[in-house]
């Protein structure tokens, strides 16, 4: 008994320890109960999901958001840390989330959607909120692991669409294979430092003190090309265009925002304890690898989007072009404390225009709830006025246009970039937005400028109420840190500090 005592240690957790690790455990039971109501409602289980899905993750976002400057509390040693830091950015996930849940609202019935669809993206909170804590490659592993079954089940839940059911298929299957490659790269990993903890990889690493820089290397490239395919880089992007495609408008507004805000979250903190902390040829062998695929990512879905006909498909395209520029900024993400501040702005920023487009095309799409294609963007400002001002900001934003919030961050993060000497990159960077300026534009342009051709067929105004309230808070807020961004840029950098 004694032996198994020393091999198997039980732990006890203090209260403090308790009320860091409160949110997630929450969450989870709050998915847990939201998961009994919907199969057990009936036909209230639609209504009562998603209030009960909204109100508790509300309230845990308040609870959360008072705790955000507690001292720093890690638990296991260095696998789950909570500071003011990983709590930000546990809230702004959740914040997403519960957008994202808004957006769904009124929609599962309409997009033909089972009332699962809540506890399911509360089960990908989770992971994503343990995903923002942990700083333990097998706990990544599982995190990721937890939002991506998640996700893999919302993109097929329009069960009688065999286009739905294609793409949660290819995704799962795809991303059975990245998930594969980062733990397998994470045991390599183990199996030269001794450790799945980055601190301590950090700290060996600072010291001289692993042997085997090869083997480290080759399992920090596979764990990479693992999270290149979470987060739709180049050459690791072709499930994007067809799961978007093939999902329910609202859970495509979900993985637009909340799984591309979490996906980068590992990234950014491998980046700066392993790859860029790696001595030598080593770190500058991940430093061009990562070079080239932003630079290559950020020219190929440029060129690409200019020949898409639906407006899925173009966000689709966006979102590979805006991880593009996202790995640019994670070449600086290492250089000091803040390194990654300009990161969390730009996806900040990116969010509320890619929830809104998404918010718009929920509330264009027809009673079919097919794709909005370019034919059907044909004089939408004639009798949908609102709604063609509000996509029109969203894609002004993503194109980088002044005054609007996505201007601002990719102003924070390519000017970064260029301090840091990375200012091919940025001319790269800044020849592929030109490009997409046109996409972007042509969009607009169809909206305003072109004949109506009465291809839409609007939904009931009652289902409506959760987009409409998704769209105009995108667009209050990409307007006014479009204009007013300097209270969240310091924010952000302080906490970093």
């Amino acid at each position: 008994m004694e032996r198994l005592t020393e091999l198997f240690k039980y732990t006890t957790l203090s209260s403090s320890e308790l009320c860091a690790l409160g949110p997630i455990i929450v969450l989870s039971f709050l998915a847990v109960i939201v998961l009994i109501i919907a199969a057990t409602a009936n036909d209230r289980g639609h209504s009562l999901s998603s209030w009960t899905s909204l109100i508790g993750t509300l309230v845990i976002m308040i609870f959360q958001a008072q705790d955000i400057h507690a001292p720093e509390v890690t638990i296991l040693g260095d696998i789950l840390i909570f500071n003011p830091f990983t709590r930000v950015l546990s809230l702004i996930v959740m914040g997403i989330g519960f957008l994202s849940l808004l957006l769904v609202t009124g929609q599962s019935k309409r997009e033909g959607l089972s009332p699962e669809i809540y506890p399911l993206v509360l089960f990908s909170m989770a992971g994503m909120v343990l995903l923002a804590q942990t700083n333990h490659l097998m706990f990544m592993f599982i995190a990721i692991e937890i939002m991506s079954l998640a996700v893999y089940v919302l993109v097929g839940m329009q069960r009688t669409a065999s286009y739905s059911v294609e793409a949660s298929i290819k995704y799962f299957i795809l991303g059975g294979a990245a998930s594969a490659m980062l733990v397998y790269g994470s045991a390599l990993v183990y199996g030269a430092t001794g450790t799945f903890g980055l601190r301590t990889i950090s700290n060996l690493l600072s010291m001289n003190s692993v042997p085997a820089l090869s083997l480290l290397s080759a399992g920090g490239l596979l764990v990479l090309c693992g999270l290149l395919f979470k987060v739709g880089a180049f050459p690791f992007h072709f499930w994007i265009p067809d799961v978007y495609q093939g999902a329910a408008h609202s859970v495509t507004g979900f993985m637009s925002a909340a799984v591309k805000f979490a996906a980068f979250i590992p990234l950014i903190k491998i980046s700066q304890q392993l790859y860029f902390a790696l001595p030598g040829s080593y770190g500058h062998l991940f430093y061009v690898i990562i070079w080239l695929l932003a630079a290559l990512t950020m020219i190929y879905a440029n060129f690409t989007a200019l020949t898409q006909h639906e407006l899925k498909r173009l966000l689709a395209y966006s979102a590979i072009a805006h991880t593009g520029y996202l790995l640019a900024g994670v070449l600086v993400c290492a250089e000091g404390k803040t390194g990654a501040a300009p990161i969390i702005v730009y996806l900040t920023f990116y969010v509320f225009s890619a929830l809104g487009a998404m918010g718009i095309v929920i509330l264009l799409a027809d009673k079919h709830q097919r794709d909005v294609s370019f034919t059907d963007l044909a004089g939408v400002a004639e009798k949908r006025p609102y709604l063609a001002f509000a996509l029109s900001i969203f894609m002004l934003a993503m194109a980088g246009i002044p005054m609007t919030a996505g201007f601002i961050g990719k102003y924070i993060l390519l000017s970064n970039v260029v301090t840091q000497g990375g200012t091919l990159l940025v001319v790269i960077a800044v020849l592929s937005s030109l490009i997409s300026v046109y996409y972007y534009l042509r969009v607009i342009v169809l909206m305003y400028m072109e004949p109506e051709t009465g291809g839409l067929e609007k939904a009931k105004p009652g289902l409506l109420a959760g987009p409409i309230a998704v769209a105009g808070i995108m667009l209050l807020v990409t307007i006014q840190f479009g204009l007013f961004p300097r209270i969240v840029i310091d924010y952000i950098y302080r906490i970093l500090q």
